[in-house]
């Protein structure tokens, strides 16, 4: 009887969660994105040679090169994430502080203790609503851009409060905030933080195509030195250095029939045919109000490379991608098209913030020689917010320079963040 309730008390546990180990799900179908086209498959296996994939009765070896992308980022909120500061992150069920490095407890990862200098912030609930989500990540970004300018480290409270200084790590349930412009540290409880921030100077990152990425179940991704089979696990190297090791199954008697790759949600490889469009300097941006500012200087309003047109995160229809451009309407965004490069590829859509609102028609442009008329590529129909991602694929031929195009359609101007998603010139 004891035993029964133990096991119940187990499932339980299991169940509050979220799912029974991550890593011990079936394995999941995924759109396949293929150089030319698209299908739908089970990963089989990963590797630097070749991506398996069974598509119906049918298994495909792939090379690499011949693939773009496979599967999703599945992003998850309410549960505890680690930054790490190549921008990898981890999903945890429970992160406990130490003096030297923060212990991760999960039901996807073999417990792992990682040292506090590949850790850029600790987020201990992230927001389901998307606005306060991206403000906390805002936050990481602008701790580490103002260290390479003396900053500091920072924590936020439950009430939002930010408070930057020198953070020292006391023990599992206190910490230890030497605020700006004091001489004397506050010690805090760790149960009154929300979130905390360390600032790291990074290395110059690798262009976003030359690292590959991969996303797991669990709600974690980033960027991977590898991704390995190791028996019944999976080995993820992290780019910042943190190795971690998803869990066998839960039960003994699924080993057998247990693919580990039924962890894997994403996997962009290295992109060597294509260059995205964030990492491109934009030669020249225009953006036209169509009403005045209530004041005398009309505010001006931005774009995002690698980030949507007010500094959040690239989503659409609920999904989460790491490359392309945001822009809003009326606005124009042009780049110098590099030698080698054939083609141009994308997907639009409008940003999840802006959620069933906000309506765009979208352009693209081509420019011959310096001073020749610019030509129409390609112009969509309305795309307006809660559409799927509309697919564009245009060659190049001898143009020079290209301009994205951003026009407002039936809504006037109101949450017109159309996300480019994974821009990017293709060989």
């Amino acid at each position: 009887m004891i035993r029964h309730i133990l096991v119940l008390e187990v499932f339980a546990l299991l169940l509050t969660a979220g799912t029974i180990c991550t890593a011990q799900s079936p394995v999941a179908t995924v759109n396949v994105r293929l150089q030319q086209h698209d299908v739908v498959g089970e990963v089989l296996s990963i590797d630097e040679m070749s991506v398996k994939i069974q598509v119906g009765d049918k298994r495909l070896e792939l090379l690499p090169s011949e693939l773009f992308e496979l599967g999703a980022i599945q992003e998850q909120g309410g549960r505890p994430w680690i930054v790490l500061t190549h921008g990898e992150v981890i999903v945890v069920d429970k992160v406990t502080l130490g003096v030297a490095d923060i212990v991760g407890d999960s039901l996807t990862w073999k417990k792992f203790r990682c040292p506090l200098e590949m850790v850029q912030a600790v987020l201990y609930q992230p927001p389901h609503d998307l606005l306060a989500r991206d403000e906390l990540l805002q936050t990481v970004r602008s701790v580490a851009a103002n260290d390479m300018q003396g900053g500091g480290d920072g924590i936020v409270l439950h009430d939002g409060t930010k408070l930057t200084g020198k953070l020292t790590l006391l023990d599992d349930r206190r910490l230890e905030l030497t605020a700006t412009g004091l001489k004397t540290p506050v010690t805090f409880a760790v149960s009154a933080v929300s979130a905390l921030f360390f600032a790291r100077k990074v290395a110059g990152a690798e262009p976003r195509n030359e690292v590959q990425q991969f996303g797991f179940n669990n709600g974690s991704y980033g960027g991977a030195k590898s991704v390995i089979r190791d028996g019944e696990k999976l080995v993820w190297q992290t780019v910042s250095g943190l190795k971690l090791e998803t869990l066998p199954p839960f039960l003994s008697s699924e080993i057998a029939s247990f693919n580990p790759w039924s962890a894997v949600s994403y996997y962009r490889p290295v992109g060597k045919r294509f260059l995205f469009l964030h990492d491109v300097k934009p030669t020249q941006y225009r953006y036209l109000p169509i009403f005045k500012s209530v004041s005398d200087k009309q505010i001006p309003r931005g774009y995002g490379l690698g980030r949507n047109a007010i500094g959040g995160t690239l989503r659409v229809a609920g999904k989460l991608y790491l490359a392309g451009v945001g822009m809003v309407s009326v606005s124009r965004l042009t780049f110098d098209i590099p030698a080698g490069y054939t083609r141009f590829r994308s997907d639009v859509g409008i940003d999840s913030r802006a959620a069933e609102q906000g309506s765009v028609s979208v352009h693209v442009l081509l420019q011959g020689k310096q001073g020749s008329e610019w030509q129409s590529a390609f112009d969509s129909p309305v795309v307006r917010g809660g559409d799927d991602l509309r697919s564009i694929d245009i060659p190049l031929g001898d143009a020079r320079r290209l301009s994205l195009v951003v026009d407002m359609a039936d809504r006037a101007d109101i949450l017109d963040y159309a996300n480019w998603v994974n821009a990017r010139f293709v060989k």
